[in-house]
């Protein structure tokens, strides 16, 4: 049985390779459901190819999807769930860095986004996040035609909306700086990558490592994350702990699956809970 591949958001793993906002500076948007799905830009392209779609939501409360080019269908489909860019292909590449979506996750990581924690892939994880955003002009690329003109004669070039700052991470409550938007602490540099294990670790022995690994960093950061640390950020803190194990991909996405987080927090061989698990925040039980 082929395993399944699933790409990666961050911007150093991928290859080579829309009109909210005026030209008025950065708006704050929230970003309230972030999904990948099949897209055909109303209409104007022939083939449905995957597309990151953000539900986005301004400080008025108005709502707007817009979607960000992930690549081709020949190569990537949504996953079921839409969290996920599943490979169609036996080959384990991944999604070109120029891609829209490339853009905007490297706009996310330029703005301080924890790159560890964008590579799962799983971009639900986004969600509840406040960004400023705004458009910047968007690449040549190949034999892109020229833009056409409007019927009053006036030419626009086509741009990208991307992430100028981020103003709270997902599961942070909103700062009270006056709508302004503030950098966030800069993202470790990527480590060097450490050899797969040739044999998968058993699950037992997974979720024990996992387990072993949760508890001591929400004690560790009870003084920075007193009401529960939002998960992105622990598959983050999770990864530094166990970033030479061979097992560490395995452990991760057990530390980003919600299930994995509501039970074994509270599992029965334990002496008393190890953590609560409650609107993708993990806090100590």
């Amino acid at each position: 049985m082929t395993q399944e591949h699933y790409a990666s958001m961050n911007p150093d793993d991928m290859g080579e390779g829309g009109g909210l906002l005026g030209s008025d500076g950065p708006v704050n948007l929230t970003w309230k459901e972030t999904r990948f799905v099949l897209y055909d830009y109303n209409g104007t392209v022939p083939t449905k190819n995957p597309a990151l779609r953000v539900l986005l939501v301004d400080e008025d409360g108005a709502e707007s999807e817009q979607y960000w080019s992930a690549g081709d269908a020949k190569n990537w489909v949504p996953s079921a769930d839409g969290k996920r860019l599943q490979s169609v292909a036996s080959s384990s590449g991944e999604v070109s860095r120029t891609t829209n979506t490339g853009l905007l996750m490297k706009s996310l990581v330029d703005s301080g986004y924890d790159r560890d924690a964008l590579a799962t892939g799983d971009v639900s994880t986004l969600d509840g996040m406040v960004a400023a955003m705004h458009q910047v002009p968007a690449p040549k690329r190949g034999n892109q035609a020229a833009p056409m003109p409007r019927a009053d004669g006036r030419v626009f070039e086509k741009t990208i909306l991307v992430v100028e700052q981020i103003v709270t991470m997902p599961g942070e409550k909103k700062a009270a700086t006056g709508g302004r938007a503030r950098r966030a602490p800069a993202a470790a540099a990527k480590p060097d990558a450490t050899p797969p294990a040739n044999d998968p670790a058993s699950d037992d022995v997974v979720t024990t490592k996992a387990r072993e690994a949760i508890k001591p960093i929400l004690e560790d950061n009870l003084g920075d994350y007193p009401e529960g640390i939002p998960k992105a950020k622990l598959v983050s803190l999770v990864f530094a702990v166990v970033k030479a194990d061979p097992d560490r991909t395995a452990i991760l996405q057990s530390v980003n699956d919600d299930g994995f987080l509501d039970t074994e927090g509270k599992v029965a061989d334990a002496d008393e809970a190890l953590w609560a698990y409650e609107d993708g925040t993990v806090s100590l039980a």
